[in-house]
């Protein structure tokens, strides 16, 4: 079973006034008291009535008056469209059209998108652009048109994230914050976090998928494999054991086990595998989290996918582009900044009053900016081995 996001949106009704007036007779009485009395509790009851039904009455999503369009998200890019959905609603191109702001998980939107499952979408941002590709792939099979238009909106690398009262084995490990390779991690985990580890669900996180293909290809890589080869050995998933196993859960949305782990309510995660956006995005409420980079940093790109959404009303298109060019605009992508994303339109070093990559207190907690080691691009054949072959053990 695949897990549907929830959608999120603010209601719009009208609140009705109803004013009464003091109304008096000054030529005798024409009611009796018993027949006043009578009419008071009728309406009364009439207006308790109506009150209980609009009160029951559940929020319309959209408004009548403007053209909805359905943009389906990856969880960490949630609270950053929603931002934009606001401000966006309220310029001269916005104002006749209704976002509804989708978070779902990577494998749950792709089925959205190719229409077999939920609210289609209009528009698509899932975490990586492999996702945008396996859509492809399937477009044939399900009569839909590929997926032309995917332009990273922002990106975000993976890393580690720890709670700053469970990283001692960390700091002493890694004091500069760089994770040297999979195997030191995986001696630090039994350590320092043993049965605490947040590692996402591969068949429907990117966060979990690409991590995975990256533990694959060094282990591989010693023993002359590719990723994709070493991914359906059985000696690289005795070796991910000590992954695996101290792993308590495998949640299906990286940015709920980010906030699991920092609230920590459960103490089910101290340290988890997630985006460095969602770390940024907490240490920027004061949260006390340290990041540590892996040892190959593979990016998560946010691509923008335009999908023709069966029976969309006119209009949605030219909306669809008007937003996009608006989350390319220059004050957008310093807010994705503030957000904790690495925009692309606009350089880190903007300085603006919430750039985390220029917080002293951040920077000093393992954020930093550049000379991060990146990985190659992982295959969509590996992809489908480690969902597979995860799915065989722990599905």
């Amino acid at each position: 079973s695949i897990a549907i996001g929830s959608s999120r949106k603010k209601g719009k009704g009208r609140v009705s006034r109803v004013v009464v007036g003091d109304n008096r007779v000054s030529h005798g009485r024409l009611i009796s008291p018993t027949s006043m009395n009578l009419m008071v509790a009728i309406v009364g009851v009439l207006l308790t009535i109506t009150i209980q039904k609009f009160a029951t009455t559940p929020a319309i999503a959209t408004s009548q008056n403007r053209v909805p369009i359905y943009l389906a998200v990856a969880s960490e890019m949630e609270s950053a469209m929603l931002q934009a959905e606001t401000a966006w609603e309220k310029t001269p191109e916005g104002a006749n059209f209704d976002l509804v702001v989708q978070s779902v998980d990577s494998k749950a939107g792709l089925r959205r998108a190719l229409g077999s499952g939920g609210q289609m979408p209009d528009a698509w941002i899932p975490s990586d652009s492999l996702w945008a590709d396996r859509y492809n792939a399937l477009a044939p099979s399900f009569k839909r048109q590929a997926i032309v238009s995917d332009q990273s909106i922002a990106q975000t690398p993976i890393v580690l994230v720890a709670r700053a009262d469970r990283a001692g084995e960390l700091r002493r490990r890694f004091p500069q914050h760089n994770i040297s390779t999979w195997s030191a991690l995986r001696d630090a985990v039994q350590v320092g976090a043993q049965g605490h580890l947040g590692l996402t669900d591969p068949q429907k996180a990117a966060s979990g998928a690409l991590a995975r293909v990256s533990m694959a290809r060094e282990w591989g890589a010693s023993r002359g494999l590719s990723a994709n080869e070493a991914a359906g050995n059985k000696a690289f998933w005795a070796w991910m054991a000590a992954f695996e196993e101290n792993a308590p859960a495998a949640p299906p949305q990286t940015g709920a086990m980010v906030k699991d782990l920092v609230q920590g309510t459960s103490s089910r995660f101290w340290w988890g595998i997630a985006y460095e956006s969602d770390a940024l995005e907490w240490m920027k409420q004061g949260k006390a989290l340290e990041i540590y980079y892996l040892p190959r940093t593979t990016i998560s790109d946010h691509p923008f996918c335009h999908v023709d959404r069966v029976g969309a009303p006119a209009g949605v298109a030219q909306g669809r582009n008007s937003f996009e060019k608006f989350l390319r605009s220059s004050d957008t992508q310093k807010q994705l900044l503030s957000n904790g994303f690495r925009p692309v339109e606009v350089s880190l070093k903007t300085k603006t009053a919430d750039n985390p990559f220029l917080n002293a207190n951040i920077r000093q907690r393992g954020a930093r900016a550049e000379n991060l080691p990146r990985a190659e691009r992982a295959s969509n054949a590996a992809l489908e081995t480690i969902a597979r072959e995860w799915g065989k053990r722990f599905g």
